[in-house]
């Protein structure tokens, strides 16, 4: 092959590189220009947010508050009774953290993201729905004795009664007292009180649980005992920016405000 023919088909590799280099830059510039364009229609507008809360139960309009996390700031406002509160100007592309409150009734948390239509017509409305805080009733058939057994605690609800945890103290007759369920922290309000808090993983909603204690006892008399602390836990505003299911807030019992306090006592 002569000079010539060999420089040909050099220049037409070469160009053929030019060529295909020009049309993946082409394809790049153009979906760059697609993706910019469905920001600008929905991604970097703002819309108008509409929030009221209601009973689960009745579907009845509840007065409130309202706590929303927008990756920048809280925003903090009042759920007004039949009637949506209006929060402005939030941006389309996030997810809204929302934290519903009641009196009477458990916090809801929400991630709210936006839908397509939703930002077509730069509106949006949202429900909080929240369940009314119930009360629980606790029973045991077992008595304290020497030596290993185990106890069992009936917890029945009436109404609705959120995330139960149990806390536990006990005489110096106890030797040991242990649980299936994880263990868990100690409430400010139960500093110094109590000895150890589970986490029994279960809401109640009109029905009742067993839960069982493996005791261990010796040289018990009629002052040894043991009490049970049993309290429920809702969601609340706590540090780092964060909603977390919790039984008290700066020391305030949330949910239910009276724990009921169930003890067993020695023979």
């Amino acid at each position: 092959m002569n000079n010539k023919g060999s420089a040909w088909i050099v220049w037409v590799i070469v160009g053929g590189i030019i060529f295909i280099a020009l049309l993946f830059t082409i394809l790049i510039i153009v979906n760059q220009d697609i993706k910019k364009k469905e920001a600008d229609i929905y991604g970097n507008q703002t819309l108008n947010f509409y929030l009221m809360a209601k009973d689960s139960n009745y579907n009845s309009f509840l007065d409130g508050n309202y706590i929303i996390f927008n990756k920048t700031d809280y925003i903090k406002g009042n759920l007004t009774k039949g009637a949506f509160s209006e929060i402005k100007n939030q941006s389309n592309n996030i997810t809204l953290e929302i934290l519903c409150s009641s009196e009477g009734f458990y916090s809801t948390k929400i991630n709210k993201s936006f839908s397509s239509q939703e930002k077509r017509f730069n509106s949006s409305k949202e429900y909080c729905v929240m369940d009314k805080i119930g009360e629980i009733e606790v029973d045991s058939e077992d008595k304290l004795e020497n030596g290993e057994k185990k106890i069992y605690l009936t917890i029945l609800s009436k109404g609705y009664y959120k995330n139960i945890h149990i806390c536990s103290s006990w005489t110096s007759g106890i030797i040991i007292l242990e649980s299936e369920y994880n263990l868990t922290a100690i409430p400010q309000r139960y500093t110094n009180t109590v000895d150890k808090c589970y986490d029994i993983n279960k809401s109640l909603s009109n029905e009742a649980i067993e839960v069982n204690f493996k005791i261990k006892s010796e040289g018990l008399n009629k002052l040894d005992y043991i009490n049970f602390y049993i309290f429920d836990n809702e969601f609340a505003y706590l540090e780092n920016n964060i909603f977390e299911l919790s039984s008290e807030l700066n020391g305030v019992n949330l949910g239910n405000k009276e724990d009921e306090v169930f003890t067993i006592n020695g023979q």
